[in-house]
């Protein structure tokens, strides 16, 4: 877009330096990039799973690769070793040569374990011959199961921005907080809840004594707005989804601006812009050119084939 770029510039009256500040014209504009992170719990959870994983990856089975369900995980760590040792000789009774015909998960033979609050079960799968009894061959042939969960954004942003917004105190120039999200949701929901307040429903009875929705409201819970406009310092949001080398080209990212900001962030063309009126509704509008066109890539992208026959 035309800016020079300054990484990690010093700020008046702070140690702490911002990632980067773009100037164009006589104009600044402080950036501030980070990952939108999932909930302290859901960290947590993830870290017990994969120190499961890690565990099990040690595991001697020369002949047989092993389906982990995790159908219910325990509120602590799970201790491997007895799981460890149950799993070995578990597979030591196994015939590899058996099950060579299985097609299914339940044809092949199971295991199920149940401890500290934990239930996993397990399948093994027969290696191919010319694999068995090799060093280097890792046991653990596929994962499955786990807990379901809610797939949002809202959580993830609104914990960057309240990392991210005041780590430089006031600014004397506008102020971006980009927010990298891998989130699989494509819409603008989780952000707008993020922003301007959760979505809910104002229910009321209804002429004939039933109840109905009589409109869709915000709770002052947003990053925003709290009941009236709030963190006006941060004056714009860049969300970026699925930010990925090969999509780079088709990815349109949205740079959310603040309804009443201290410093209004220039225009940005680059990117989708997000704006409200003064009667709270949001309003789109697109970039005049796509991302193949500003970063001047062809059309498609990348070139090549994606895997191509050595043979």
């Amino acid at each position: 877009m035309g800016y020079d770029v300054t990484c990690h510039p010093e700020v008046d009256g702070t140690s702490r330096r911002p990632d980067f500040l773009a100037e164009k014209d006589g104009n600044a504009v402080y950036f501030e990039a980070r990952s939108a992170s999932p909930s302290d719990v859901e960290v947590g959870a993830a870290a017990r799973v994969n120190t499961v994983y890690a565990s099990l990856g040690k595991i001697d089975s020369p002949n047989f690769y092993l389906w982990i369900d995790v159908e219910k995980q325990g509120g602590g760590p799970l201790s491997a070793r007895p799981l460890r040792s149950k799993l070995e000789r578990w597979l030591r009774e196994l015939d590899p040569d058996v099950y060579g015909d299985a097609n299914s998960r339940r044809d092949f033979p199971g295991m199920p374990y149940e401890a500290s609050g934990w239930r996993i079960q397990f399948h093994a799968l027969p290696k191919p011959p010319e694999r068995r009894g090799k060093e280097g061959v890792r046991p653990i042939g596929i994962y499955g199961g786990g807990g379901a969960f809610v797939v949002q954004d809202k959580e993830g942003i609104k914990n960057a921005l309240s990392d991210k917004g005041s780590a430089y105190g006031r600014l004397a120039a506008p102020y971006v907080v980009a927010v990298a999200s891998s989130s699989m949701t494509r819409d603008d929901h989780d952000v707008e809840n993020a922003l301007y307040g959760t979505e809910a429903m104002l229910i009321g009875p209804g002429l004939d004594g039933e109840t109905r929705v009589e409109a869709f409201v915000r709770e002052p819970d947003g990053y925003w707005f709290r009941g009236h406009w709030d963190h006006r310092h941060v004056s714009a949001v860049l969300v970026v989804k699925h930010l990925h080398p090969g999509s780079v080209g088709t990815k349109q990212h949205t740079i959310w601006e603040h309804p009443d900001p201290e410093h209004p962030v220039p225009a940005l063309p680059m990117w989708r812009r997000s704006t409200s009126d003064a009667r709270g509704a949001i309003h789109f509008t697109d970039s005049a050119q796509t991302p193949t066109e500003w970063f001047g890539l062809t059309d498609p992208w990348p070139i090549g084939e994606p895997f191509p026959d050595e043979r």
